[in-house]
């Protein structure tokens, strides 16, 4: 936190030289951008060289070769005759990308960190949504339309969250004899009890119900609303800062406020558990934690304005906002605003109806 803020007070320049004391091997150059939008057929004319093919190498060009060969990409042949054929560059270079394991495990541990797929679900969408909305902003963010809706969210964020709720299962049904490690008998029994020393002793599962009251609604949107904002201050400080996607500043982040998480979302569940039913709980305060988290990713998102949006510094020329941008997202939370105020609305005057009465 006091590093965030130490940033905010800085220029572009000055916050980028802080982060060169810290790691001198950065060179303080910037990052090349790197669109994925670049060809998004699924399909060509035979015979045309795809722009990508050139540039695959390795694994990327046998899995092209073998998507190719493959039944989908026959099936294309067939179907058209053999005029048309699969992409199959395009398709290899995308899926053979650092961040499609970034996206299964990023949903492995958010998923251990909501436990809840009515949370998981709107946030996985949410966050396709919004990256398609500030594509403008950040070129790391075009993409094609089955990257985003396919690839990601449907294959890889449900993969990786699927993964996740299936863990919080396990260790929320697993019995484990607390035996120390000097008692373990062999050198494999007592690795095993050292490892399990760094799980929880106890695992609690998350029930959101959103739909228990505008309350609960309101609370979990703003609980989607921080881990979305967390998700996307990661993309944009790396870009501000000109961080490679893989430093240990970058991966150490996301370890932390992970970390970090943990208590702040058990904290977050017992509030909104409280205002729901305030008879059944007491918690009835947000945590430290949860306020800690809060404060570091607003002071995460004044250091992306202050240093990015606000003079252009991703290495790109500034861009206006698109209007659709502005319009939209306008009016979804002008449609939330409002639903959330008749539905507590209705309720109340639901309750004030005299006992005798009837429809």
């Amino acid at each position: 936190m006091v590093v965030l803020a130490f940033l905010a007070c800085l220029s572009g320049p000055g916050a980028r030289a802080a982060i060169a004391v810290v790691a001198p091997a950065l060179g303080g150059a910037a990052l090349p951008d790197r669109s994925y939008a670049a060809d998004c057929r699924l399909v060509v004319p035979a015979g045309t060289p795809a722009a990508a093919a050139a540039a695959l190498t390795g694994h990327a060009a046998v899995l092209a070769s073998a998507l190719a060969a493959s039944p989908v990409g026959a099936a294309v042949r067939w179907l058209s005759r053999g005029a048309l054929a699969l992409n199959a560059p395009a398709l290899a270079a995308t899926v053979w990308d650092e961040f499609v394991l970034a996206h299964l495990m990023g949903w492995f541990f958010k998923a251990l960190l909501l436990r809840d797929r009515r949370l998981l679900w709107p946030l996985s969408l949410a966050f396709e949504a919004v990256e398609a909305s500030l594509a403008h902003a950040l070129p790391n963010f075009n993409e094609c339309w089955w990257d985003a809706w396919i690839l990601d969210a449907a294959l890889c964020n449900w993969a990786g969250m699927e993964a996740g709720l299936a863990a919080a299962r396990w260790l929320g049904s697993r019995e484990v004899a607390w035996v120390g490690i000097s008692r373990q008998r062999g050198v494999v029994a007592k690795a095993r009890r050292a490892l399990l020393q760094l799980t929880p002793a106890s695992w609690t599962a998350y029930d959101w119900d959103p739909a228990a009251s505008p309350a609960a609604a309101a609370g979990a949107l703003t609980l989607v609303a921080a881990v979305l904002a967390a998700e996307l201050n990661t993309f944009f400080l790396k870009a501000v800062l000109w961080l490679p996607p893989t430093h240990p500043l970058v991966l150490g982040r996301m370890t932390l406020l992970w970390a970090l998480g943990l208590p702040a979302v058990a904290e977050a569940h017992a509030f909104l558990r409280g205002v729901s039913a305030p008879r059944t709980h007491a918690f009835l305060k947000l945590g430290a934690a949860a306020w800690l988290l809060g404060a570091v990713a607003a002071v995460e998102t004044l250091v992306v304005v202050k240093l990015g949006l606000a003079g252009g510094g991703f290495g790109v020329p500034a861009r206006a906002r698109p209007a659709w941008v502005r319009a939209g997202w306008g009016g979804v939370g002008v449609a939330v605003g409002l639903g959330l105020v008749g539905w507590e609305v209705g309720r109340r005057l639901r309750s004030r109806k005299p006992p005798g009465w009837k429809k």
